[in-house]
C-alpha cells in the first residue's frame, strides 16, 4: 500500500476471497484477519455483483 496504490484489487477474510464491497457485522464479531490487496488501477469487477453490493433502504418521511 502507498500513495499510488489507492484502489482495492481484492479482499480476503481469513485467507478466503471476500467479494462484498461492505463488511457484515457478524463477520466483524467473529474476528479474524481481513486483508486488502491494493493497486494503482481500479479493479472494476470488485464488489460489482448484485449480491456483493450493500442494500440501500429508503425511508419515507411523512
Amino acid at each position: 500500500n502507498g500513495p499510488e496504490n489507492i484502489y482495492i484489487q481484492k479482499v480476503e477474510l481469513n485467507g478466503k476471497p471476500y467479494s462484498r464491497s461492505y463488511i457484515l457485522y457478524q463477520d466483524i464479531m467473529k474476528g479474524g484477519k481481513l486483508t486488502f490487496y491494493m493497486g494503482n488501477k481500479p479493479n472494476y469487477d470488485f464488489g460489482t455483483a448484485k449480491e456483493d453490493r450493500p442494500v440501500s433502504l429508503i425511508f419515507d418521511k411523512e
